[in-house]
């Protein structure tokens, strides 16, 4: 993630701040921490989909030779 949006998604869901003061913190308006949080949020949703995608690529055809190789 950018380190903007690494930073807003950090401060309000690990550490708990309301979006309000990581606007100060960051010095941006509140609308702009909520902005680089659902950014960010939806670049992590795309990296895990392609992640599971390229997981499932894999490990189908190894299941389905486990399972031919029983029969």
């Amino acid at each position: 993630l950018p380190e903007n949006q690494r930073t807003a998604l950090i401060l309000s869901k690990l550490e708990q701040i309301k979006q309000t003061e990581i606007a100060e913190i960051m010095n941006i308006s509140a609308k702009a921490v909520e902005s680089l949080i659902q950014r960010a949020k939806a670049t992590i949703a795309k990296q895990l989909q392609h992640s599971s995608e390229g997981f499932q690529e894999i490990y189908r055809p190894i299941v389905t030779n486990a399972e031919q190789s029983t029969k």
